[in-house]
């Protein structure tokens, strides 16, 4: 587990990357956007916090692979109420649940792009302390009905770790939006660069 002293420091990075990744919404959108990191924790890969847990519950993961000097995954899990929330913040509408496969391809490149977005200025915010550069790649939109995707991102990383940093941040636009738990999967070897290079011994 990482201690508080190097999780503060995480705290920091990711607030100041939340930052950047709510000015390049803004200018995206023509509208005021709000990332604010509510905690950051370390946390075992089986308490991570699940969306959709109750069988038949529509979930939609964003993932992607982070490459560069922060290998491992990022991913976001909505439950479908939260995802709906954000695509409306965003500009967009879903379909009911009951038609979730049918989401249009605009709502899922508005999802595409602000997880890129907030995988970028989050992972290089942390990155940053350490002078190296992560580079998350095209994020994918899996959309599901319970938490298969999800369990199948957290089995490959259980394979090399045992614990994951969780971002908790809340969205925010027109006054509201969701939320959300961005998950950084990395190998025990990042695990343990990215509090070496948190500024402590």
């Amino acid at each position: 587990m990482i201690s508080q002293i190097h999780l503060d420091d995480l705290a920091a990075s990711a607030r100041h990357g939340a930052g950047n990744a709510g000015s390049m919404l803004s200018r995206w959108l023509h509208r005021e956007v709000r990332i604010e990191v509510c905690s950051v924790a370390s946390v075992r890969l089986d308490l991570i916090p699940q969306e959709g847990e109750d069988a038949g519950a529509t979930t939609i993961t964003i993932a992607s692979r982070v490459n560069g000097g922060l290998p491992g995954n990022a991913a976001v899990q909505l439950s479908y109420a939260d995802a709906t929330q954000l695509v409306v913040c965003l500009g967009g509408k879903l379909p009911g649940e009951e038609q979730a496969g049918g989401i249009g391809e605009m709502e899922r490149s508005m999802l595409q792009e602000t997880a890129n977005i907030l995988f970028s200025s989050m992972m290089n915010g942390m990155a940053s302390r350490m002078d190296i550069v992560a580079v998350p790649l095209a994020p994918v939109v899996l959309v599901d009905v319970g938490t298969a995707a999800w369990d199948a991102l957290l089995i490959e990383s259980a394979a090399c770790a045992d614990d994951a940093v969780v971002v908790t941040a809340r969205i925010a636009c027109i006054g509201s939006g969701p939320t959300i738990h961005l998950v950084f999967l990395p190998s025990p070897e990042v695990l343990h660069a990215i509090t070496r290079g948190a500024g402590h011994d």
